[in-house]
């Protein structure tokens, strides 16, 4: 169960001459991921016998800037504990790499799961985002604002508890989020960061934005898995900032026709150019689509 605190977990951060003390605690496993910086492996702790994805991250490849969003993703995952958010297990250093020791997901990227089925059934549909606003939620009740929440972020993971849960979402990548001291003008945002899709009207305004910017994001998302396609659409990101910011939602599409009104109801809300008058995370797992069966 989600909890709240404000201590950190108690993460191990190891520096290490070289990588071979990793191999005395783990058993390396297939090449998984490739990213801009660094590889993914599936390895398994020896005396447990879990099984985990450990992110190898080029210190010098990466960069000033790009380690300094691996410390900001490390130092918020130390903070969190939340059954639908990636955990982080242990930290390994040396002078060249990284080593982030991190929750197996086997079942890869929502996106890629959305680019095969096209659009979910809605009961499916209602799990997903029941369980990201449930995430969403923790993160803002304790200060947390993502900043980059999409699909690609959302991975599909084994739930322990129900095996035959086969839409276990676990949000990840935290490089973009930043730790809030409360929610008010003085913890306003300012920088101009998401990807295009997802971005809030406000953030394409350049004006002061606050965590309502993920709560968009989740509208976006919920627009996509239950049609298939984005809320906003353009052949060119000026263009599409411009629709965004009218903030005009088109259910006209074949998709909405047997879609209930009360889902459209929750995608406008999500969706409010005004971002204080934006339902918020809570609020959505209080709303008729997610409590009425």
């Amino acid at each position: 169960m989600a909890r709240k605190g404000s201590a950190d977990r108690s993460i191990p951060h190891t520096r290490i001459n070289d990588e071979s003390w990793i191999w005395e605690k783990y058993d390396s496993g297939d090449k998984i991921g490739q990213g801009t910086f660094g590889k993914v492996f599936k390895v398994k702790h020896k005396e447990s016998g879990v099984h985990w994805a450990m992110k190898v991250i080029n210190k010098e490849k990466a960069g000033g800037p790009a380690i300094k969003l691996i410390e900001r993703e490390v130092a918020i995952l130390k903070r969190v504990q939340h059954e639908n958010i990636i955990t982080l297990n242990e930290v390994f250093e040396t002078g060249k790499k990284i080593y982030l020791i991190m929750e197996l997901c086997e079942g890869g990227e929502l996106a890629d799961a959305v680019k095969e089925k096209g659009s979910y059934p809605e009961e499916d549909c209602k799990t997903i985002m029941t369980k990201l606003a449930s995430a969403i939620s923790y993160l803002h009740k304790n200060d947390i604002v993502h900043r980059d929440i999409k699909l690609e972020n959302i991975l599909l993971s084994q739930n322990p508890e129900n095996p035959s849960d086969h839409l276990h979402i676990k949000v990840t990548d935290f490089g973009l989020s930043v730790v809030k001291g409360g929610v008010g003008h003085d913890n306003m945002m300012q920088d101009f960061c998401g990807t295009p899709i997802y971005m809030s009207p406000e953030i394409i305004d350049n004006k002061s934005y606050s965590q309502q910017c993920d709560v968009w994001a989740m509208g976006v998302i919920m627009y996509i898995l239950m049609s298939g396609g984005p809320p906003f659409k353009s052949k060119d990101e000026d263009s599409l900032y411009d629709i965004i910011k009218k903030g005009e939602i088109d259910f006209s599409d074949k998709a909405w026709v047997d879609k209930p009104d009360n889902a459209k109801h929750l995608i406008q809300k999500l969706l409010l150019l005004d971002p204080a008058h934006r339902i918020t995370a809570s609020e959505v797992l209080h709303h008729p689509w997610i409590t009425v069966y």
